[in-house]
């Protein structure tokens, strides 16, 4: 939850000071939790964040910050060409926002603007040259203020390691770290924030806000020390993007699943963006899975429940493919009972693959990441196009604390029941077999995986 709260700070619905302090409330509460080096940068943090919106409340022109260029070298780079439409150049009906008709200036298909009408009509089609990360001006402030989106994204999948990558991944010089999960691609944009979040939220949360969640400190490093436009980068590590989809919302298509997917929004906006991947053996994937959320409300957990909610999944799944194709029950069922359809990676993988080239996307495996931490590590820099780091450098980070969620979960609860084991090892092997075709990778088999 704390993860979600700073994010929430950052929303431009409350007032500067309100963030600035909330901010500070929730570093006093990660200090005492995390290791001295969490603490410096949770402190630079909030220096970074603060320095910003010290200058915006002292008239410093943070909208145009010089990026090693003189200003009027941007202009004649073609201002507009960076800047987001005003509403002056749009078509005279009015914004009826999500799902709504829009603007639609890109002449997109119409179901696959209803899934994001802000985006599409917000975010122009090129991007500034002179900053390595995607950002632009964007009339959303005034004068239009530069933001950005991130460079890289960690997609998926949910419990499969992903919080440990995202730390280790950050610790690279070159990436502006921040909070892991906004979520906002896949959910808090189309829908309405949750009770826990601390604040009261009836509305999807905006474009505005998500660009303040990528931009509050990277954009700050770039109007202070302009030479880092060339290296530096930011991503977004939501693992609810590879999969969580609101398709039902704005499509009749029930058959063979939705027409499009989080992977077509990002496309049209962001064509060169790159895309982490991590899966484990999807047998233990849905055990964790079970153990961190299956206790949520007056859920009693066990080892005979989870084989129970097991059972009840794997029989939903093969009475929907009596009706529907696979992907489109995947889609379908994947939220429900025990997430067991979360496991079918092939089935979101194919989708991404399809829409961007394979050497955007680079997918490992956590049983990977935890023998060979350094030898992976190495592997996401080079495709993040980041300097390399000596060896030293990669096992001092890859020395750090690994972050295990579930850790004492598992303690008291023991492994799975050998039946269950049994159950999915057999219903995940043609899935499995599946994934390693489609990746031309054996490695995806699990064979070396102990059942």
């Amino acid at each position: 939850m704390t993860n979600r709260k700073l994010n929430t700070s950052v929303m431009s619905t409350i007032s500067l000071s309100s963030r600035f302090h909330l901010v500070m409330r929730v570093m006093a509460k990660h200090l005492l939790k995390r290791s001295f080096l969490a603490g410096l940068f949770l402190v630079s943090s909030v220096l970074c964040f603060y320095s910003w919106t010290h200058m915006r409340g002292s008239g410093v022109d943070t909208n145009m910050p010089h990026l090693g260029v003189q200003r009027s070298k941007l202009f004649d780079l073609n201002y507009d060409q960076y800047t987001t439409t005003s509403k002056a150049e749009k078509q005279t009906r009015p914004y009826s926002g999500y799902y709504g008709d829009g603007y639609n200036m890109r002449k997109l298909p119409p179901n696959l603007f209803k899934l994001a009408p802000e985006v599409f009509d917000a975010i122009p089609e090129t991007f500034i040259p002179n900053i390595k990360n995607p950002c632009f001006f964007y009339r959303g402030t005034s004068p239009p203020g530069l933001r950005c989106l991130p460079y890289f994204y960690l997609i998926g999948m949910q419990k499969c390691g992903s919080t440990d990558l995202w730390e280790k991944i950050n610790a690279h010089h070159e990436i502006q770290r921040i909070e892991k999960e906004p979520h906002w691609w896949a959910r808090y944009r189309v829908r309405e924030l949750p009770a826990d979040y601390g604040i009261n939220m009836t509305t999807p949360l905006s474009l505005s806000w998500y660009l303040d969640v990528m931009s509050y400190q990277i954009v700050p490093r770039l109007m202070t020390m302009p030479d880092t436009a060339d290296w530096l980068v930011v991503g977004d590590g939501s693992t609810s993007t590879l999969w969580d989809n609101k398709w039902q919302q704005v499509s009749d298509q029930q058959v063979d699943g939705p027409d499009y997917v989080i992977a077509d929004v990002i496309k049209e906006v962001q064509p060169k963006a790159k895309f982490i991947v991590v899966f484990r053996d999807p047998t233990e994937r849905v055990y964790s899975d079970y153990l961190f959320f299956g206790n949520e409300g007056d859920n009693f957990i066990s080892k005979l429940h989870f084989n129970r909610i097991v059972e009840e999944g794997i029989k939903t799944y093969h009475q929907c493919m009596h009706n529907m194709t696979k992907r489109a029950c995947t889609f379908r069922h994947g939220t429900q009972s025990s997430r067991l359809l979360l496991g079918n990676y092939a089935v979101f993988l194919r989708d991404w693959l399809r829409i961007f080239s394979r050497d955007q996307i680079l997918v490992v495996r956590l049983e990977d990441w935890q023998q060979r931490c350094t030898t992976v590590l190495k592997e996401i820099y080079r495709f993040l196009e980041l300097s390399p780091l000596r060896r030293t450098e990669l096992a001092f980070i890859c020395s750090g604390e690994r972050i295990r969620v579930n850790t004492q979960m598992k303690k008291h609860m023991g492994d799975m029941l050998d039946e269950t084991r049994t159950l999915l090892n057999n219903f995940y092997a043609p899935m499995n077999a599946e994934l390693s075709r489609l990746l031309n990778d054996t490695r995806f088999l699990w064979n070396d995986v102990a059942h």
